[in-house]
């Protein structure tokens, strides 16, 4: 069956690879190379890359007990981090306001797209989707289906849900071919033979 692939906030072929399938990498090294409207931000690349590496560093310092469940009061924490961090910073302060736009209405589209009943998944580094939920709560209700360390970094796969179905679907056939060719390889189980 069919499926789109999205890989938030990274797309390096050392993680991608392993994936076998075409994804989309989202969003790009600036804002203007997603079409998203511009505010003179993508101009500055170097004040992005600090707003994220910022950003990131922030979430990172919040504990989140289960990131397939995260709570209300843990999205508030999340929020008050990001805001913590960037208010004492003028220039990021600046940037924050327009990128917090730009990424609201970015990822408003990207989960618009997991709405869809095709499936759809996104793998995405653990700290990227923490910032990912602060700004767009919405993304709570996406199942997390994988969490892995990947090197260095902890990347999860989200879905949705008819992405969960796809998945329970694989899963169950590679279990029962499991179940049978180790009935072939050892013969019929007691409670087979009567």
């Amino acid at each position: 069956m069919p499926y789109d692939l999205y890989s938030l906030g990274f797309s390096r072929e050392e993680y991608i690879f392993y994936t076998r399938h075409f994804h989309q990498p989202v969003p790009k090294q600036t804002f203007a190379e997603d079409g998203l409207e511009s505010t003179g931000l993508e101009q500055d690349t170097s004040l992005q890359r600090r707003l994220l590496r910022t950003v990131g560093e922030a979430v990172d310092a919040v504990p989140v007990n289960d990131l397939g469940r995260v709570t209300v009061e843990e999205i508030g924490l999340l929020q008050d981090a990001l805001r913590k961090e960037i208010r004492n910073d003028k220039p990021l302060h600046e940037a924050a306001a327009r990128y917090d736009t730009e990424m609201k209405s970015f990822l408003d589209q990207l989960l618009a797209r997991l709405a869809q009943h095709t499936p759809q998944f996104i793998i995405v580094q653990e700290r990227d989707w923490k910032w990912s939920l602060a700004l767009n709560p919405r993304g709570r209700q996406w199942p997390l289906m994988e969490q892995a360390n990947v090197g260095s970094r902890k990347v999860l796969l989200i879905a949705n849900e008819a992405g969960q179905a796809l998945l329970q679907e694989q899963e169950e056939r590679v279990n029962t071919a499991q179940d049978l060719s180790g009935a072939v390889r050892n013969g019929p189980s007691e409670s087979w033979k009567g």
